[in-house]
């Protein structure tokens, strides 16, 4: 809490500024950096080794074996794949799975100094174009917008902040602002990659967490959060279990793969309805967050993004 900004409103904007929906929903923003320094500190005399990149696992046996790109090899009680979208874990225990899907998106990311620029969250939509701002601590502030591109144009982008000042040239403040005070040289793409919902997250004795078991689309906010979620409620199955490994990965699978079907399914349907850039379907989107009453949008949102949907996971409800 400390390192992080508390959000309990936020706001979807059309191009101009003016406000479509107004959202009640409780978050802590915090930098990726800052929450890996928090969770580093815990572990205390737990050690890490670094710079050891795994390249496999064996998983034929009882006992998985990890494999690294010095040769050497692990075996291991329990292996739990985090290594991302591009995951070698995934990739040997199912080799013959179709690899990610290109959503169309391409997101950029940038943290700037912009002290009283932006007090609140707030996501502006408009002829197929995204850009979201979110306040930080100490004056700084998350900006992301998505932009519609082919797979690998975004190769061909020489000056990045050019590029997007383009796209949302006439869009309202502070984005123009934003784009500028961020040096262009710390402005990379990130293509969004996706599955569809997974139907399994483990295999013998390897779990998958994260982007490893359930890459979405950013539009829930819930990537690294739900990466979270994975990990909490794997440790829990692990203390209810005991030391039947088996048996705590088949519970954190009945416990994770509905709740994640959905998060990843309503990522990409939501996706799909605010990166539409057709006159028509704009309109409709427009008038839907005008007339659609609050209470609706918030209890839907509620159920993937509640603390009280997150706790309903653990061996204490």
């Amino acid at each position: 809490m400390a390192c992080g900004y508390w959000e309990d409103k936020g706001a979807i904007r059309s191009s101009n500024g003016t406000v479509l929906r107004e959202i009640e929903n409780t978050n802590l923003m915090i930098l990726r950096s800052d929450l890996q320094r928090v969770l580093v500190a815990e572990l205390k005399d737990i050690p890490v080794v670094l710079g050891a990149r795994c390249t496999g696992v064996s998983a034929n046996g009882q006992a998985p074996v990890l494999r690294f790109d010095s040769g050497t090899s692990v075996e291991a009680d329990l292996v739990i794949g985090a290594d991302g979208i591009r995951s070698a874990v995934r990739q040997s225990i199912a080799p013959y799975e179709d690899p990610p899907r290109y959503s169309g998106l391409c997101a950029w990311r940038g943290v700037v100094r912009a002290p009283g620029l932006v007090d609140s969250a707030w996501l502006s939509v408009g002829n197929g174009l995204q850009f979201l701002a979110a306040p930080l601590p100490d004056g700084n502030v998350y900006w992301s917008p998505l932009v519609k591109l082919d797979e690998g144009q975004w190769e061909e982008i020489k000056d990045h902040r050019g590029f997007l000042l383009d796209r949302f040239d006439g869009w309202h403040d502070p984005i123009p602002t934003l784009l500028d005070r961020t040096p262009n040289d710390t402005l990379l793409p990130t293509p969004v990659y996706f599955r569809p919902p997974p139907r399994w997250i483990t295999s013998g004795r390897v779990a998958l967490i994260g982007d490893a078991a359930h890459p979405m689309t950013p539009d829930l906010g819930q990537g690294g959060c739900q990466a979270i979620e994975d990990a909490v409620v794997l440790a829990d199955r692990i203390v209810v279990a005991g030391d039947d490994i088996d048996l705590a990965l088949r519970l954190f699978a009945e416990r994770r793969l509905a709740r994640i079907r959905r998060v990843v399914r309503e990522a990409r349907q939501m996706g799909a309805v605010m990166a539409d850039g057709h006159q028509t379907v704009m309109r409709l989107r427009t008038t839907a967050l005008r007339v659609i009453p609050a209470r609706l949008t918030d209890k839907r949102l509620s159920a993937i993004t509640a603390r009280e949907a997150f706790e309903a996971q653990l061996a204490a409800t």
